[in-house]
């Protein structure tokens, strides 16, 4: 079984020059097992988008005011990580948060290795009517949790990635994210 970081992030606005975050999850799988996780509120130092707080993730400005800035953790997020790779359901958002937060707060970007699940769904399971990680959950027979918070769909992703493994071997994941 790979070891690895499954991230999650939930989004306040999505600005020209970067994504602002208001919350951040991490569950850390060894061995096939979740043995342990991360998550914080983020101040995003922005205005956050009405419609994603009221009907998406239900973050609101209050909630985020003294929580502390992406500038502030990125140094846990590092700790937390470590040299494991980070899994993301869809990487594209997180990637993109994690460079342009990196670059607005003038903070080192960290080479982290990610695993798409999203991309490995489409390739393991090509006649699947939709890939959102809660229908993959559903498909794997996983347990569901919350949606939309960020700690709780980091430990989804992270229980779909074993379950791939358990289903399709570790060796087959490994030859699809080289």
């Amino acid at each position: 079984m790979l070891d690895f970081v499954a991230l999650d992030f939930e989004f306040g606005l999505h600005m020209n020059d970067r994504i602002s975050i208001v919350e951040i999850g991490m569950q850390k799988v060894v061995g096939g097992k979740l043995v342990d996780n991360w998550q914080t509120l983020v101040n995003p130092e922005s205005k956050l988008d009405g419609y994603a707080s009221d009907n998406i993730h239900h973050i609101y400005a209050s909630d985020v005011l003294f929580a502390p800035t992406f500038a502030t953790i990125w140094p846990q997020i590092i700790a937390f990580v470590g040299d494991l790779p980070l899994v993301v359901h869809g990487v594209k958002n997180e990637q993109h948060a994690i460079i342009t937060n990196c670059h607005f707060y003038d903070l080192p970007l960290q080479a982290f290795k990610y695993i798409d699940t999203l991309t490995l769904a489409k390739k393991l399971l090509p006649d699947l009517p939709k890939y959102n990680v809660n229908y993959l959950a559903d498909y794997f027979k996983l347990p569901m949790t919350a949606d939309h918070a960020a700690l709780d769909d980091a430990q989804l992703t992270a229980q779909v990635l074993v379950a791939m493994q358990t289903k399709y071997g570790t060796d087959v994941i490994s030859k699809i994210i080289k």
